[in-house]
């Protein structure tokens, strides 16, 4: 409850002064004439005595006291985060199964190790994810075509495709080969019918 206990301090007209300023520096991160990291450095806690530091500061806390008091008076919204945090430590947990053992002491040292393992795990993650979503389409097309009754689209917004349980992340295959054995060797099941007789 920071931002409602700061919220006294607040100064709408100072930050009102600055506006222009801040609006100054999210369109430049947006368009891309300075990057957010070069603008945290230069804005960041080291320039505390700066109007724009102040200002910004300000405005974020007003931010987080209207996030906090809509958190708390409206249920809808305060599921449909709880849900979002949910989904997004679901994809953690995706992330922890794909990837399950520490990175070697050689590796992930340098800043372009680390991006290029992290990049790896995302998109084996991305990958697993659109694999479910395919997977998900096919049964709802399935279910259409045979005229059985398929969820609202209200209820599949609460469906996420982050589920892996169906996935082998351990590389360990097992085949019914039972089932084909006389396609694969086609003399065994000759010599067991010659063996029971």
């Amino acid at each position: 409850m920071t931002g409602l206990k700061d919220a006294d301090n607040l100064d709408s007209e100072f930050i009102q002064s600055e506006l222009g300023e801040l609006l100054r520096m999210a369109a430049s991160i947006n368009d891309g004439y300075g990057s957010a990291t070069f603008l945290l450095k230069r804005f960041g806690s080291a320039a505390r005595n700066s109007k724009l530091h102040r200002a910004g500061t300000q405005w974020g806390q007003w931010w987080d006291s209207v996030y906090l008091c809509d958190y708390a008076a409206q249920p809808p919204f305060r599921r449909s985060v709880n849900r979002i945090l949910v989904r997004g430590e679901s994809v953690h947990q995706l992330e922890r199964v794909i990837h399950d053992g520490p990175i070697r002491v050689d590796r992930g040292r340098r800043r372009d190790e680390k991006v290029m393992i992290s990049g790896a795990l995302t998109l084996l993650t991305n990958a697993v994810i659109a694999y479910n979503t395919w997977k998900l389409h096919q049964v709802l097309e399935r279910s259409r075509e045979s005229g059985r009754p398929v969820p609202s689209a209200e209820i599949l917004a609460h469906i996420a495709p982050i589920a892996f349980r169906h996935i082998n992340f351990q590389r360990i295959y097992r085949f019914p080969l039972e089932r084909y054995l006389d396609r694969l060797l086609p003399s065994v099941p000759q010599m067991l019918a010659a063996g029971a007789k």
